[in-house]
């Protein structure tokens, strides 16, 4: 598993970015996982904006 941060906007907040920590395989499995997570802390809905990798440090 690998660890990324997910920027995302909360409708119709779009000028105020967010970011999500969050544990997945893939980059694709990280923006999956994070929409169904967000879906429900954001039932108004939300628009994800970046999924990047955490570097080891």
């Amino acid at each position: 598993m690998k660890q990324f941060t997910i920027t995302y906007v909360v409708h119709p907040h779009f000028n105020i970015p967010c970011k999500y920590q969050i544990q997945a395989g893939s980059e694709i499995e990280s923006i999956a996982s994070a929409e169904k997570a967000l879906k429900v802390r954001h039932p108004e809905g939300v628009s994800i904006v970046t999924s990047q990798q955490k570097m080891a440090a």
